[in-house]
C-alpha cells in the first residue's frame, strides 16, 4: 500500500493542521493524519534536518503550496543533516562577479527558450558563433569548431566517434560489426587520469582491450613522461596484428610540460600513423599569454583539444569546451559535436555572459596571476633542494608534485600540491 502525503506546512511557522491558505490538507483517506507518517519536527516546527526525512517522501499534495513554503521547503532540504549553529555550513561558495554572471547564464537560457523560433534560433547562432570564436583566437586554435559539454570527458568520447565514422565506412549503419575487419585502439600515457580510457570504451561499447596504456619513461627521472619510443613498438605491434590505430590521448597536465610530453613527436607519430592526437590538461590554459612554453605551444597543431574555463577562471556551472579541427560538418553531426537543435545551441549562454565581463584581458591577468604564483613556488622547491633536503626524499618535491588550479574570491590559483614534505 503506498503510504499517503503528510500534512506539510510552512517550515517556519508552528506545528499545527492549518496551511497558509486556512484549508486542512487531505491525506486522501481522510482529515487525519497517521501519527506515525507525521514528518518529525523540531521543537520550533522545522522539518528535522536529519537523514531520516529520507523515510517519509512526500506525494503531490491535494492543495497547491505558495510560493513561501515551497522555497522553504528547499531550504529545509539544502540544510539537511547539519548543525543549525554552524553557520559555515550554511553559506554558499564566495564565486564573485564573475560566477554570478555564470549563473545568470542559466536562468536567461531558461527564459529565452520561450522566445519565438525564427528570434530563438538567430539569439542561439550568434551565442555559439561568438563564444566559439572567442575561444579559438584566445588559445590560439584557428579555424576550428566547438563543442560544449557539461561532462569534461564528453568531448572526448564524441571526438571518438567521429574518428570511428572516419575510419570505418560503415559504422553509422552496422555499428560494432564495422569493427569486424579492424580493432580499433586509443593509446593513452600510464600517468593520465585514473578511469578516462574505461570511460571511453564503455561510452563506445568497445572492449577493454581496444584500450592501450603506454608506460612513462623513468630514465631521466620523469614519473609522467611518456615512453614515445616504446609507443611506436607498440603501435607497429598492433597494426602487424590486423588492429586499427585510432586516438592518442596526450596530457599536458604535469609539472614541467617541456619534459613531460614531446607534443611535437608525438603530432609526426600520429600523422605517420593516421593516428587523431586529443590534448588536454592544466598547461593548456598559458596558450592565453603572450609567452608559452615552446612544447605547450605544439598543442596548436593536435586535432583536438579539451578546455575547462570553470575550474581554471572559477565560474562555477560553466560548461568544458572541446575545440577540434574537421572537414566533414555531416560526420561531427553524426557524433554527436553538433547540433540542430537550437537548445543545445544555448549551453555556452554561461560561459559567454562570463567572457563578455572578464574579458579578454581579464582572463590574461589570472592565468599569468597564477603562471607568477607557480614560479615563485618553483623557486622556493629549488631552494630547497639546495640546502640537502633533497637527500630526505630524492627527486618526491618535483617528480610527485601536481599542478592544480583553483579559485577562492574570484582570483584564480595554480598551486603545488605537495604529496609528501618532510622536513627534520
Amino acid at each position: 500500500m503506498i503510504a499517503h502525503a503528510p500534512q506539510v506546512c510552512s517550515p517556519t511557522q508552528p506545528e499545527s493542521n492549518q496551511c497558509d491558505s486556512g484549508q486542512r490538507v487531505s491525506s486522501g483517506v481522510g482529515d487525519r493524519v497517521p501519527k506515525q507518517n507525521q514528518l518529525p519536527r523540531t521543537p520550533a516546527g522545522r522539518v528535522r534536518n536529519t537523514i531520516d526525512c529520507l523515510c517519509y517522501p512526500l506525494d503531490v499534495l491535494h492543495i497547491g503550496q505558495n510560493v513561501a513554503n515551497i522555497f522553504h521547503l528547499v531550504q529545509d532540504l539544502m540544510c539537511a543533516d547539519t548543525d543549525e549553529n554552524d553557520e559555515q555550513n550554511h553559506k554558499l561558495q564566495n564565486m564573485g562577479k564573475q560566477g554570478h554572471m555564470a549563473l545568470l547564464g542559466h536562468c536567461l537560457t531558461a527564459y529565452l527558450s520561450v522566445l519565438s523560433k525564427d528570434r530563438f534560433r538567430k539569439l542561439t547562432t550568434r551565442i555559439l558563433s561568438d563564444t566559439t570564436l572567442w575561444l579559438c583566437r584566445l588559445f590560439r586554435y584557428e579555424n576550428s569548431s566547438a563543442f560544449f559539454h557539461e561532462d569534461d570527458r564528453e568531448g572526448l568520447v564524441r571526438v571518438c566517434r567521429l574518428v570511428l565514422h572516419t575510419l570505418y565506412e560503415d559504422y553509422a549503419s552496422e555499428g560494432y560489426a564495422a569493427f569486424s575487419s579492424a580493432q580499433p585502439i586509443v593509446y593513452q600515457s600510464a600517468s593520465s587520469r585514473p578511469g578516462l580510457g574505461q570511460h571511453i570504451c564503455n561510452q563506445l561499447g568497445l572492449p577493454l582491450s581496444s584500450l592501450c596504456t603506454v608506460p612513462c619513461n623513468t630514465v631521466f627521472g620523469s614519473q609522467h613522461q611518456m615512453d614515445v619510443a616504446f609507443l611506436e613498438k607498440l603501435i607497429k605491434e598492433d597494426m602487424d596484428a590486423g588492429k586499427l590505430p585510432l586516438l592518442l590521448i596526450a596530457n599536458a597536465g604535469h609539472f614541467s610540460v617541456d619534459r613531460a610530453y614531446r607534443l611535437g613527436r608525438l603530432k609526426v607519430l600520429c600523422e605517420q600513423y593516421s593516428m587523431w592526437l586529443h590534448v588536454e590538461g592544466v598547461s593548456l590554459a598559458t596558450l592565453a599569454l603572450d609567452h608559452v612554453s615552446s612544447s605547450v605551444k605544439r598543442a596548436i597543431n593536435c586535432d583536438s583539444m579539451t578546455l575547462t574555463l570553470g575550474p581554471w577562471l572559477g565560474l562555477p556551472a560553466v560548461p568544458a569546451i572541446t575545440l577540434y579541427r574537421h572537414e566533414d560538418p555531416a560526420l561531427s553531426l553524426a557524433a554527436g559535436l553538433t547540433s540542430s537543435q537550437p537548445v543545445e545551441k544555448l549551453r555556452p549562454l554561461p560561459l559567454w555572459l562570463s567572457l563578455q565581463y572578464l574579458g579578454n584581458d581579464g582572463i590574461v591577468q589570472k592565468i599569468r596571476h597564477a603562471t607568477d604564483l607557480v614560479s615563485s613556488k618553483h623557486n622556493v622547491t629549488q631552494r630547497l633542494l639546495s640546502f640537502g633536503t633533497k637527500t630526505l626524499i630524492g627527486d618526491l618535491c618535483l617528480n610527485k608534485a601536481v599542478w592544480r588550479i583553483f579559485s577562492r574570491e574570484g582570483i584564480l590559483h595554480l598551486s603545488l600540491v605537495w604529496l609528501s614534505l618532510i622536513v627534520s
